[in-house]
């Protein structure tokens, strides 16, 4: 987990809605294997003290992943707190999950691709909030998804290394 640090202090009246105030960055330069489980992304975690109350936070994500050629794909969640922020899923429907963005799966086990989402959250209080975020393999095959890597990850110039980041700036109401 990173601890946001405080770059500035502005009074509220400071800046007009809609300003940036303060801006935070977790980045994973690693690789990471997910299964059937919901799991952390290893250090795509932010601890942020609200500089207002109430404020925004606009998160954004962007997540590098590969997979077992034609047969899996990612599925990621915005926790806040502990428990999915069900605000940032799309709608309900059958046994369909709720997510917050599904990285497909590729045509090959050499092939990467990128997600990036973006979502303005509301937050009332000054206690600290904590944004982590979790993906899944999108079926219960028993294929794992990788973070930052291909599924092959061959050792060779046709393959990469990737990172994946989870950004926070905390937005004037």
């Amino acid at each position: 987990m990173t601890q946001a640090r405080e770059l500035a202090t502005f009074a509220s009246g400071d800046f007009p809605a809609g300003h940036v105030i303060a801006t935070y960055q977790s980045v994973k330069t690693g690789t990471q294997a997910i299964e059937n489980a919901w799991e952390l992304i290893d250090d795509l975690t932010l601890t942020i003290t609200p500089k207002l109350n109430p404020t925004k936070f606009l998160i954004t994500v962007m997540i590098s992943q590969g997979s077992t050629g034609g047969s899996e794909g990612m599925r990621v969640a915005i926790y806040k707190g502990g428990s999915i922020l069900t605000a940032a899923t799309g709608n309900a429907s059958s046994s369909r999950r709720r997510v917050f963005m599904h990285l497909g799966a590729q045509s090959s086990g050499s092939e990467m691709q990128t997600g990036t989402g973006v979502y303005l959250d509301s937050n009332s209080g000054t206690a600290n909030v904590t944004y982590a975020i979790y993906a899944i393999s999108h079926s219960n095959s028993g294929y794992p998804v990788y973070v930052n890597q291909s599924e092959s990850d061959s050792d060779n110039v046709n393959h990469s290394r990737t990172v994946s980041t989870l950004t926070i700036q905390e937005i004037v109401p």
